[in-house]
């Protein structure tokens, strides 16, 4: 029945269970309902465990837990929770218990839930509070992770340093190879241009050429060099500005024409 007023004959009297969660710790806190477990390690090293846990009890199954455990039901779930904790602890060593700390919490876990369910009770959660090994050992384990830590660092540094290393050869080669194009581009442009260069002078002079063999031709020039060149010395003084200082020397006999300006 559920918490409040009920009514009850004569000689007879209601009995009080808690619908809550409640909780059970062992550790060295004056406030604990037991003291910390004092075990050994798989390999024979002291251990004291610090550990809490929270359990419910199961509402359907109040009557079978009253006829087993009758009121003293949270001392037999003490006991309970310190044999489940030691048949586990028990099982592993001592570097397991700092390396692999959530999976042997996890497996007390389980034991416990176990244990605890056929007492008529759930467990609703499970921390290992403080794990105490010998101070030399504990001092051993500590220096050994600060090597493992140390080492790390440097496989890590290295590994920076190795892809630092690989991007530079990278980028230095990504710069040859942009340099090497670049040089081959402007060898090719300056052959295309000064092909077009070439191809240009060579159609000036073609149509120079077949312009003056047509006026030769339409003109009738008695001797084709003679007169052909005259009639060039002439359109060229026809060029000649007014408005400029261009003299022109006639009749020197070294040198046919001189044009300055």
């Amino acid at each position: 029945m559920e918490g409040g007023l009920h009514w009850v004959g004569l000689f007879y009297s209601l009995i009080h269970f808690p619908a809550t969660h409640k909780s059970i710790e062992f550790s060295d806190d004056p406030a604990a309902q037991s003291r910390q477990l004092s075990t050994r390690t798989k390999e024979g090293l002291e251990l004291k465990l610090h550990f809490a846990f929270q359990y419910k009890l199961k509402k359907d199954e109040l009557p079978e837990m009253y006829r087993m455990l009758q009121n003293d039901y949270e001392q037999v779930f003490t006991r309970i929770a310190r044999n489940s904790v030691l048949h586990v602890a028990g099982d592993y060593i001592a570097p397991q218990y700092w390396l692999q700390r959530a999976p042997i919490g996890g497996n007390m876990t389980g034991q416990l839930k176990h244990d605890m369910g056929e007492a008529h009770a759930e467990v609703s959660g499970f921390m290992l509070l403080k794990i105490d090994l010998p101070d030399v050992y504990e001092g051993a384990i500590v220096a050994t992770e600060v090597t493992n830590q140390e080492i790390t660092l440097y496989e890590t540094l290295r590994a920076v340093n190795q892809t630092q290393t690989e991007t530079e050869n990278i980028k230095a080669t990504a710069l040859a190879r942009i340099t090497r194009i670049d040089s081959d581009a402007a060898s090719r442009a300056t052959v295309v241009l000064n092909q077009g260069a070439g191809d240009v002078a060579k159609q000036n002079i073609d149509y120079t050429t077949d312009a003056l063999n047509e006026v030769q031709k339409k003109l009738n020039f008695t001797d084709p060099r003679s007169s052909l060149l005259d009639y060039y010395r002439l359109q060229r003084i026809s060029a000649l500005k007014d408005d400029t200082n261009n003299r022109l020397v006639i009749g020197n006999t070294t040198a046919t024409m001189t044009l300055t300006q």
